[in-house]
């Protein structure tokens, strides 16, 4: 068991995996860095592992500090490509910062009554959903000039995205959470509706090969195989008991899903299920591995290990392949029942696992086990 250094950090806004969504975040960097991070969890995958991040390491995590701060309500969960930090802020608009000295280079009203709460990058262009009413919009990732805007049909003008916008395969994909909750495709060129699935679909979608993965029914967690070009179930998981809050993760061949549990003293339990599907409708899972406690929020894949935290304050390090456990990293809330002991969704770069705790610390881990600091 070991004892994860407690970072004296906020949450930093750079590239280098230390986004902790879906947490309201405070703006301030530490480095100025050209490594992007272009989406809620890194990539398509859902992996929050950045490989290619080499100015934070083992030896240098502890010594972080704040390099600037922005003022204003900034909400959400950043992104960072070509420089840029994109952000939601205050009262409806998406806004770019400059990730070097945190100057806001433009700012883009969405016309809707909330502050959008994810964003994904790609290319030339920024996608974004904003809620009340629905709507996806595309924009200039340099100038915040909108391309394309389109209102989710068939959803309540009041209804809010229940999941970050993903891209493949030419589209858009994001969740609405209405009175008839649905899961939509849109051409990401034109934003023209491709297809649309009535899912209740929460947590950030993954695809791979031309398949799009969703946890969706929310008091019934069921992990769906979507054609993504159509929006056909390809096949789908047994129901988990819990609820369906979290993303699925693509790794070693396999998509992992938890279930949420409105009771911290529930067990917890994590499934892997073969990407390629079984042959049969519903699949049932290659492994499973179950918690004392259940899972708090998504998880992490780096170099087939899955980095999970869990409600006793514990992050858990386990085979992507076998589902074996293979360490624990100690919290300063770890074991206790009196105070928040979740860990937000832990990210992975260079060596280094980093969650945000309960107890308002933000901690890292070497990813091999180890302690760091």
């Amino acid at each position: 068991m070991h004892s994860g250094a407690v970072i004296a950090v906020a949450v930093a806004l750079v590239a280098a995996a230390t986004f902790m969504a879906p947490q309201a975040v405070a703006a301030t960097t530490v480095a100025a860095t050209t490594v992007a991070w272009p989406q809620a969890r890194f990539d398509a995958a859902n992996t929050a592992f950045n490989s290619a991040e080499t100015a934070l390491s083992a030896s240098n995590v502890a010594t972080l500090t704040q390099e600037w701060s922005a003022p204003g309500a900034f909400l959400g969960t950043p992104v960072v490509a070509r420089g840029v930090v994109y952000t939601g802020c205050r009262p409806s608009f998406l806004c770019a910062l400059d990730a070097e000295t945190g100057a806001v280079d433009w700012q883009t009203p969405m016309g809707t009554l909330w502050v959008p709460r994810w964003e994904t990058v790609v290319g030339d262009v920024v996608y974004v959903g904003a809620d009340s009413p629905p709507t996806e919009f595309a924009l200039n990732a340099a100038t915040g000039t909108v391309l394309w805007r389109t209102v989710a049909s068939g959803v309540d003008s009041n209804a809010s995205f229940t999941s970050p916008p993903v891209v493949a395969d030419g589209l858009v994909f994001q969740a609405v959470d209405s009175t008839v909750s649905s899961f939509f495709a849109w051409n990401a060129a034109t934003g023209a509706q491709q297809w649309v699935d009535r899912l209740d679909v929460r947590g950030a979608p993954a695809t791979a090969g031309g398949v799009i993965f969703v946890d969706a029914d929310l008091t019934s967690p069921t992990l769906y195989a979507l054609r993504a070009a159509t929006g056909q179930i390809l096949w789908q998981s047994p129901t988990m008991a819990g609820f369906a809050e979290l993303a699925p993760t693509i790794a070693q061949g396999l998509v992992i899903i938890g279930a949420a549990q409105s009771n911290a003293d529930q067990p917890g339990t994590l499934e892997a299920f073969p990407a390629a599907g079984c042959g049969t409708p519903v699949c049932t899972p290659t492994w499973t591995y179950q918690d004392v406690r259940p899972p708090t929020g998504d998880d992490a894949v780096a170099n087939g290990i899955i980095y999970q935290g869990f409600d006793d304050g514990y992050l858990e390090a386990i085979d992507a392949r076998t589902g074996r456990p293979l360490w624990k990293g100690a919290t300063l809330n770890t074991g206790l029942a009196v105070v928040p002991t979740d860990l937000g969704p832990p990210t992975v770069a260079n060596g280094v696992v980093y969650a945000n705790g309960g107890d308002g610390n933000i901690y890292a881990w070497a990813a091999d086990g180890c302690p760091v600091g």
